[in-house]
């Protein structure tokens, strides 16, 4: 992986006077930066194995990290410039449970240092050496723009840095084994965000396709078009939520694959793991080349009303279930819920999944390509049901302010809207916006939490001592 020189941008700068106050026996061996990512088009579909349209941006994760020069048993020594947010904390061993029981920020930096080693070995990653860390960022926390999975992949990045074992892996490498590791943390998702971190480059979008293996193409950004992003300020914490919603997703796209599955007639010993069995492998195996075609074949068997857990329990093997079940987050899922949207979920990830290729392959007008993030929304918010009243509302707005189009980025349930201007329309949107929605509902925030955004590089390591 190449090294960037650094720019002396203010928070690398940071993060390394703040490592040599903190550590002052050692120097960091690396500092890394790792840029967030706004989805453009393709939500919830990465873990269904259909391609997403995402895009760095300016907004970043910095970490100075090097190893410690004394006779330390622990993993790792953790701070956040943020201390009263993010407190330190000194990790003394790996976990024996997964996902990780307690919630904290560190989880993501103990996650990525976790599948490090179950890839490379303990061999290249050793356990007696003690890793030294300071991390700062300007991304918004739980707002829908990979602050988690930002903090992970730096994570990683510096990981190797200090170990020397930069050239180990591949860019495309890494984005899996970041992907892999960040179910450590609970959440079962797809591999969007580590991709668009790690691939990401100036200028363009980034079409990221995960079948039949992880490839990454840039896209232009429509002519005459300009993108903001605007923070709802309604918080969005993926993981801790997650039995409840992202997770329960997931689930319920496994389910209804897997009842399709079974009511076309395929064989089971297709399927070699139903954790894993998604909405692409499933049109693959019925032999169908065309998204709504396959979404009708889905309709005429998925049940349209609600399924409890004994109707699925009826319909689907307990073998089945049982895999499910004994997956990471799968216990809390079936434990916790008695309503699972199966025909829902469905449509919503063959119609986004034709909207993605759609917008991708260019060709349309800004009018069409608007229409194709506002319908996007309108099926996040009902089909998938991860929007919420804030983001519905901050959609509105940007519609009434003139936006081609706009529609939630991320997981949902808060966080982000992403929306489409015509280029040098975006203040005048923008002012209207803040009177509509932040105005309108009293919401304070600094003057980051609205604005215009050019595709930026993906995570660089920025310094790399010799």
């Amino acid at each position: 992986m190449a090294i960037t020189p650094s720019n002396s941008m203010p928070l690398a700068d940071d993060v390394k006077a703040a490592y040599l106050a903190d550590f002052k026996d050692t120097s960091p061996n690396v500092i890394v930066r790792s840029p967030g990512r706004v989805n453009l088009i393709g939500e919830h579909i990465d873990y269904n194995g259909f391609g997403v349209l995402p895009c760095a941006i300016e907004r970043y994760t910095f970490i100075a990290a090097g190893l410690s020069k004394d006779n330390s048993s622990d993993l790792m020594s953790l701070r956040h410039l943020d201390e009263k947010e993010f407190p330190a904390k000194v990790i003394s061993s790996l976990p024996t449970k997964t996902p990780i029981p307690a919630h904290h920020w560190t989880n993501y930096v103990l996650a990525a240092y976790m599948g490090l080693i179950e890839r490379l070995g303990s061999d290249a990653i050793p356990t007696d050496k003690c890793i030294q860390m300071v991390v700062a960022g300007d991304l918004p926390r739980a707002a829908g723009v990979s602050s988690s999975s930002s903090l992970v992949v730096a994570a990683a990045l510096a990981i190797l840095g200090v170990f020397g074992l930069e050239d180990k892996l591949t860019r495309l490498e890494l984005a899996n084994v970041c992907a892999d590791c960040e179910r450590f943390v609970g959440t079962a998702g797809g591999g969007m965000d580590q991709a668009a971190i790690l691939l990401s480059k100036r200028g363009a979008a980034t079409h990221i396709t995960f079948t039949p293996v992880l490839k990454a193409e840039p896209v232009p950004l429509p002519k005459g078009s300009q993108f903001i992003v605007a923070n709802s300020l309604v918080s969005s914490a993926k993981a801790e939520t997650a039995p409840f919603r992202y997770n329960k997703r997931v689930f319920e796209c496994r389910i209804a694959a897997y009842m399709v599955h079974k009511g076309l007639g395929l064989d089971d010993a297709l399927i070699k793991n139903i954790c894993n069995y998604n909405f692409a492998d499933l049109m693959n195996n019925a032999g169908c080349t065309d998204l709504l075609e396959m979404l009708s074949k889905c309709e005429a068997i998925l049940p349209g009303e609600p399924q409890t857990r004994q109707q699925i329990a009826s319909a689907v093997p307990q073998p089945i279930i049982d895999q499910l079940l004994d997956h990471r987050c799968g216990r809390s899922v079936w434990d916790l819920n008695d309503d699972f949207h199966l025909l829902e979920r469905t449509r919503h990830v063959y119609t986004e999944a034709n909207r993605v290729l759609a917008f991708a392959a260019g060709g349309k007008s800004l009018t069409a390509l608007g229409q194709m993030l506002t319908d996007s929304h309108k099926s996040c918010s009902g089909d998938y049901d991860c929007s919420c009243l804030e983001l519905d509302d901050l959609v509105h707005c940007f519609l009434d302010a003139g936006a081609l189009g706009a529609r939630l980025t991320g997981a949902g349930w808060g966080g982000c809207v992403v929306a489409m201007v015509h280029e040098g329309e975006g203040d005048k949107v923008m002012a209207e916006v803040r009177k509509s929605y932040y105005d309108k509902h009293s919401l304070v925030g600094s003057s980051d939490v609205m604005f215009s955004f050019e595709p930026a590089d993906g995570a660089q390591v920025l310094y790399l001592a010799q």
